[in-house]
């Protein structure tokens, strides 16, 4: 029962809001949770704690968001536990949750929900960490090996997009693992162009020669050691101004070169790229198999033409009668 009050009193107003928070109807209950958001001291916030765990979606994700107002709210257990009953079965939710656990965990405690038994729990931690000022590598190159896809996907998102570079070398190494999604496998990528080193080289121009890799995935590898030497600035998968400084065409070279079997094996768009990045590099020893591509009657004439113009490409003299 609301009884009357004097509203220019906040201690009146606090009361009345724990009051309504205890409502039996769930709409009433989640109000009160978005008033008391601007209530601060210790009684509202106990009061918000109860109801980050209320059997309503709705109200839990109101107080989450309502206590994350509050200043260092100190719920990372109670932002745990909602991400953990929300199972990802509610975005709304489990983005204010994550929020809650933004404005409420360190460094440990990040690291702790890193490595919950719930994925829902990682998920929800990879989220917070986007929220958080400098998101610690360690957790970050947790996240990034997570064995749950969703979870190792949202991790490279953050990774590449954000990005925390002390975890990139992390994610670069996921162009090694078998059946990683699209996405994943676009930022692994792409971090292995940004290292620049020559066993990135080398894992490119492998990811380009492996079956069973999307086509699309093994071109884009191809196109990073086309342009090795002379990178654009322009990130390829956020479109964001992160330039790099020009550096040796020569590990992209040696990739080709001890990749070529695969790559020339290949399906006809990523023969066509590794051609292509082959020819831009200057590999002239690549000759010999670009004739035996070009006489190949088996394959199709636009490979067969490719194949020509690389050759006149590589050495013009060839073909002069």
């Amino acid at each position: 029962e609301i009884k009357e009050c004097d509203w220019s009193s906040d201690v009146c107003s606090s009361d009345l809001l724990i009051t309504a928070a205890g409502d039996k109807d769930a709409e009433i209950r989640s109000q009160a949770a978005r008033a008391l958001g601007e209530v601060e001291g210790a009684e509202s916030g106990k009061v918000l704690k109860g109801l980050v765990a209320d059997s309503d979606a709705r109200v839990s994700a109101r107080a989450a968001l309502a206590l994350a107002r509050h200043k260092a709210p100190s719920a990372t257990a109670e932002a745990v536990e909602a991400l953990r009953k929300n199972d990802n079965a509610d975005p709304v939710a489990r983005h204010a949750a994550a929020i809650l656990l933004a404005r409420s965990a360190d460094t440990a405690g990040l690291m702790k929900s890193a490595k919950d038994s719930s994925a829902a729990v990682r998920l929800g931690t990879v989220l917070a960490m986007r929220r958080v000022e400098t998101p610690p590598a360690e957790v970050a190159t947790v996240l990034v090996n997570d064995i749950d896809p969703a979870v190792a996907t949202e991790a490279a998102r953050l990774v590449h997009d954000l990005p925390v570079e002390g975890a990139r070398e992390a994610l670069g190494k996921l162009t090694e693992k078998a059946g990683a999604p699209e996405p994943l496998l676009r930022r692994a990528l792409a971090s292995r162009y940004r290292l620049g080193r020559p066993e990135d080289a080398l894992a490119l121009a492998s990811l380009a020669g492996r079956a069973g890799v999307a086509d699309s995935l093994r071109v884009e590898a191809l196109e990073y050691l086309n342009h090795w030497a002379k990178p654009s600035g322009r990130d390829p998968v956020v479109g964001l101004w992160r330039p790099l400084p020009a550096r040796d065409a020569e590990p992209a070279r040696v990739a080709i070169r001890t990749h070529l079997g695969a790559l020339l094996a290949s399906p006809a768009t990523v023969r066509s790229a590794a051609v292509q990045a082959a020819t831009s590099l200057g590999i002239k020893d690549l000759a010999p198999a670009l004739v035996e591509l070009a006489l190949e009657k088996s394959l199709g004439a636009t490979a067969r033409v490719e194949a020509l113009e690389a050759l006149f490409s590589l050495d013009a003299n060839r073909f002069e009668t």
